[in-house]
């Protein structure tokens, strides 16, 4: 009989180790990640499947209703399966929300696939003292390649310099 309760006892101790622990878990805050970063460029009527996963405030991942918007529906639409329409020219943000926990993708609809989709700034350090130089350098982003042309170099927060390449066409 003392064996029975000992056993017993036994089985009943392990029952209580299943399940996830989540007294000396690290509270990370809940987030979001969508498949896609940073810009992407469309053209009018092309699709984009966004795919996003939710992570608790454990950073385990966890499932929810996530909640699709965009910020100019003139520009893309989303449905609520994160798929995204382009609509027209311009610039939209699609977000997915899920209580306070949210992630965005930018989006740029262009006409044609020549037409210039993102132009990245890449500058360090991002402030300027007296008498500092620093360069500027870019990356132009059309539909389908990226390309650097030109390099502007400021001092003291004024332009310097803007040598351009005579094959270099800019519209700003």
């Amino acid at each position: 009989m003392r064996i029975t309760k000992v056993i017993v006892f036994f089985i009943l101790g392990l029952c209580g180790c299943v399940g996830v622990d989540y007294i000396d878990d690290p509270i990370v805050g809940a987030s979001i990640t969508i498949s896609h970063t940073g810009t992407v460029a469309l053209m009018p009527d092309e699709t984009l499947q966004l795919q996003a996963t939710y992570y608790d405030e454990y950073g385990f991942e966890a499932p929810a209703a996530l909640t699709w918007t965009t910020s100019n529906a003139d520009v893309a639409t989303v449905s609520q399966s994160g798929l995204v329409t382009a609509i027209g020219k311009g610039q939209a943000n699609v977000l997915a929300s899920f209580g306070t926990a949210e992630a965005l993708v930018a989006i740029n609809v262009v006409l044609s696939a020549d037409d210039v989709a993102t132009v990245q700034l890449n500058l360090a350090p991002f402030s300027l003292d007296i008498d500092q130089q620093i360069d500027i350098s870019d990356n132009v982003t059309v539909k389908t390649s990226t390309a650097s042309c030109w390099t502007a170099g400021w001092w003291s927060g004024f332009l310097k310099t803007l040598p351009l390449p005579p094959s270099a066409h800019r519209v700003w």
